[in-house]
């Protein structure tokens, strides 16, 4: 009888204890008895065959107690700690006399003292805006939070888009309510874009696109393969080898996307989103981009549900696309889709690269 246990990280032993009885044969020789062993889960024991000191360690010999219960207590050395082992309850008894009954056991509990856990706190800074700074949050090593959301922050002549690890806007850039996982204490800069400007990306940082590429063969990539003249060193662009050239299968088809969720600030003019691309293709083989609600689901292999705001293809030298979106979309947060869609049909050329987009108003 077995189960895996995973020792808790201290610095001190783990005690296991238990209630047992047992008659069998004899109470100075090993014929009938209940032991306990701790081995690797590699070890499977073997209805009939016996654990050995080669692939386990005992913990502890029980036998011939007149059937009456009683506790034990093994003290599990610390080394231990911090690894899953294999907590085995073994009976044995030869084919000589023993008096009944054989060994039970009952109410084990196994219990040890937990280390204090290394916590990292992470701290906001406004940045020379206005309204409630976001409560620190203290975070176990390895463990995750969700960035605030700086909703009530404001700053006169500039947007709030995000924070950055420098006050100065230079370090790395973090999306609100984005999730991270802090390695030390770290303060977060809010991050203050012109007015104009509702966000900016230049895959030069952490890239705030989410990407859908499920199994796909042609995907997407943020990486060093191809960039727009003047654009930094990295752009976004489909990818047939995890990245290494911008260049696709075009006889498997793929329909892969890469998204954000964009909030409109309250405007009455249109908002303009510009951005430079690349791809030949054709008809079919396209970059399409989508504007649509946060509550559509996005699926690798499918293209979004509605109408594109506009497709591109038929180019192989990086070009500037400028698209209108209506001001109808003040106030309200839309998820801004960039989706690559080819079907089996073998056509030549470079798939689509992205780079420098830009969301103004």
């Amino acid at each position: 009888m077995f189960r895996n246990v995973t020792f808790p990280t201290s610095s001190v032993p783990t005690n296991l204890s238990f209630y047992w009885k047992s008659n069998g044969e004899d109470a100075t020789q090993d014929y009938d008895y209940l032991r306990v062993y701790l081995t690797e889960t590699t070890v499977t024991p073997l209805a009939g065959t016996q654990l050995t000191s080669t692939n386990s360690v005992t913990l502890g010999t029980y036998k011939w107690n007149n059937n009456i219960w009683q506790e034990i207590n093994i003290s599990i050395p610390a080394s231990n700690n911090g690894s899953t082992k294999r907590l085995v309850f073994s009976w044995v008894n030869d084919s000589s006399v023993g008096t009944q009954p054989p060994a039970a056991i009952d109410n084990i509990i196994l219990t040890g003292e937990t280390s204090t856990p290394i916590t990292y706190t992470v701290t906001y800074n406004i940045n020379n805006g206005t309204g409630t700074t976001p409560s620190a949050q203290t975070v176990n090593a390895g463990s995750s939070i969700s960035l605030a959301n700086g909703s009530s922050l404001s700053r006169n002549g500039f947007i709030f888009n995000g924070w950055n690890t420098n006050f100065s806007g230079t370090g790395t850039n973090y999306n609100a309510g984005s999730s991270f996982t802090p390695t030390d204490n770290i303060t977060f800069y809010a991050k203050w874009d012109n007015n104009s400007t509702v966000f900016s990306e230049d895959f030069e940082g952490t890239n705030s696109f989410t990407i859908i590429n499920g199994t796909q063969t042609n995907q997407w990539h943020i990486g060093t393969a191809t960039v727009a003249s003047g654009g930094g060193a990295r752009s976004a662009y489909i990818s047939n080898n995890n990245g290494t050239s911008n260049a696709y299968t075009p006889t498997t088809a793929s329909t892969v996307h890469m998204y954000r969720d964009v909030t409109f600030p309250a405007s009455s003019n249109a908002y303009t989103l510009s951005f430079n691309w690349r791809a030949q293709g054709d008809t079919v083989h396209q970059l399409k981009v989508f504007l649509i609600d946060t509550t559509a689901t996005l699926t690798a292999g499918t293209q979004p549900s509605g109408t594109a705001l506009q497709s591109f293809s038929g180019q192989s030298t990086w070009q500037t696309a400028t698209i209108s979106i209506p001001a109808s979309n003040s106030g309200t947060t839309k998820r801004l889709v960039f989706t690559w869609h080819n079907d089996s049909y073998n056509v030549s050329g470079l798939p689509a690269a992205i780079d420098n987009i830009i969301l103004t108003r």
